[in-house]
């Protein structure tokens, strides 16, 4: 079994047992994650053996739930991702040191996995990288030729904001870790937008155009962002990945607000207990006694 590292420099780490199942817990060779593709693609059989009755199979795969008609959706344990106008569902897996990933294309028979033991420094995802490159070669692409919308840039002032990821710690103290991690979406001068969140390869934010009503398209790729209010007028932000959408925060809840107030806050306590002990110390060189009254 492949140890796990942080860095590939650094010492290998102990194996890693998650319990959140069904969402987590898996381990797996690729091996027999070959066969557990295999099966699926064959609607729940792998050679004599059966798992799963066909139609089991093609629920299993359809769409289960969705934020918008127009967004990839939920089906039963896999999530679609379709790209290169293949419709795609697999599932994403991390633990500290591993990273995985697959993908299956029902409709040409393709199963296809990837398991790596550290991500290193990169803020890339190989496995991603590697994956486009796979249907760039296979599959390739028909050019998407929609124009851009003349309500661009309004649209693009109207989304703005800071937002919120749905994964999130709500009602403890690491609700901190959320704020720190919000996202920002901003209108460029050109009417398209970026997300500080999502990034091209060399780390730089993607630009996105509007392409539909509050629907804006990766400038260079083929991911779609569609902002949509939700049953209580919050407008959310719809990413490709439909276990998560953003949400745009309020005022009390806005970490460009939050984090320079939590920071003059302790600033204060931390010049008041400073500035304690130097008045202790001029009171006893100039022999001058502290006499409060009690509501004082």
């Amino acid at each position: 079994m492949s140890n796990g590292y942080m860095l590939a420099s650094d010492e290998a780490q102990e194996f890693e047992s998650i319990s959140l199942f069904p969402a987590g817990s898996l381990t797996s060779s690729a091996a027999d994650m070959s066969k557990f593709m295999l099966a699926h693609l064959q609607e729940g059989q792998l050679g004599e053996a059966r798992i799963l009755r066909p139609e089991t199979a093609r629920l299993m795969h359809s769409r289960l739930f969705a934020l918008d008609p127009a967004a990839n959706a939920m089906a039963y344990g896999f999530y679609e991702e379709s790209r290169n106008g293949r419709r795609i569902i697999g599932h994403a897996g991390d633990t500290v040191q591993f990273h995985s990933d697959l993908h299956l294309i029902p409709d040409a028979g393709i199963g296809f996995f990837i398991s790596y033991n550290s991500a290193g420094r990169g803020q890339i995802s190989p496995r991603t990288i590697l994956w486009e490159a796979f249907l760039d070669r296979y599959f390739p692409e028909t050019p998407f030729d929609a124009p851009t919308l003349d309500s661009a840039k309004d649209d693009a002032n109207a989304v703005s904001g800071t937002y919120m990821i749905s994964r999130r710690f709500e009602s403890s103290l690491f609700k901190l870790l959320v704020v720190l991690g919000e996202a920002s979406v901003s209108a460029n001068e050109d009417g398209t937008i970026a997300v500080d969140a999502l990034t091209e390869p060399n780390g730089k934010p993607k630009r996105w155009r509007e392409v539909a009503p509050l629907t804006f398209r990766d400038v260079r790729g083929q991911d779609s962002l569609i902002f949509k209010p939700d049953q209580n007028g919050r407008m959310q932000l719809i990413v490709p990945y439909p276990f998560m959408v953003f949400q745009r925060v309020g005022f009390r809840e806005n970490g460009k607000i939050l984090l320079p107030v939590v920071g003059i806050s302790l600033l204060i306590m931390l010049l008041t207990l400073v500035l304690w002990f130097v008045a202790w110390l001029v009171r006893r060189h100039y022999g001058s006694k502290l006499e409060l009254t009690k509501w004082e």
